[in-house]
């Protein structure tokens, strides 16, 4: 497998600056909805204040998930199956979240009766992230 270097930073750096906007983006709309009472009913013993450090953090694992092992795999699959464009990337995204974090979700509704409401507002992010980044790399690599 062998990616040309270039088409391999363009998918890191437009995955990164993708992740970082929406990034900013989903903050500020969970501190909105903080304020419209989203949080108000999930356990206090569960919701910790992020810093600076933990943000960082949260952005390089999310980087290292979403667009770094995204890209190398596509690169092998797309030797192997005639996988291109936006639709494939959105559709390998929308299949992961259906497959992976949405039973989960309702898993953790279910057992620890945590609120539908934020748990939603979470896998919908992680949607959002998947699928934007997959398809950035699905165009990526078909151009």
């Amino acid at each position: 497998m062998y990616i040309p270097p270039k088409l391999m930073l363009s998918c890191l750096a437009s995955g990164a600056l993708y992740l970082l906007l929406i990034e900013l983006a989903l903050g500020k709309l969970e501190k909105y909805l903080a304020r419209v009472g989203l949080w108000e009913n999930y356990p206090t013993e569960l919701i910790r204040a992020i810093g600076p450090g933990a943000r960082g953090w949260n952005l390089l694992t999310q980087f290292v998930l979403f667009t770094l092992v995204p890209t190398l795999t596509y690169a092998w699959f797309y030797l192997l199956l005639p996988f291109e464009g936006v639709r494939s990337g959105v559709a390998v995204g929308l299949w992961a979240v259906a497959l992976g974090a949405a039973p989960l979700a309702i898993l953790l509704g279910t057992r620890l009766r945590l609120p539908y409401p934020a748990l939603a507002f979470i896998v919908l992010g992680q949607l959002i992230k998947l699928c934007g980044s997959l398809a950035i790399i699905g165009f990526l690599f078909s151009l």
